[in-house]
C-alpha cells in the first residue's frame, strides 16, 4: 500500500484577449501558483 503520492495538475493562463477574466479569474504565466476551490453538490 502506498504511503505517499505526488500529484501534478496544470492550469492555463487567462491574461489573453480572448479569455473572460471575470469568469475565470486572473492567472498570469509566471505569476506563481494558483488554486481554485469548488463545491459540487
Amino acid at each position: 500500500m502506498p504511503v505517499a503520492a505526488i500529484l501534478l495538475d496544470v492550469t492555463h493562463a487567462t491574461n489573453r484577449p480572448t479569455v473572460n477574466m471575470k469568469r475565470y479569474g486572473e492567472v498570469t504565466l509566471g505569476g506563481g501558483p494558483s488554486h481554485e476551490f469548488k463545491v459540487r453538490l
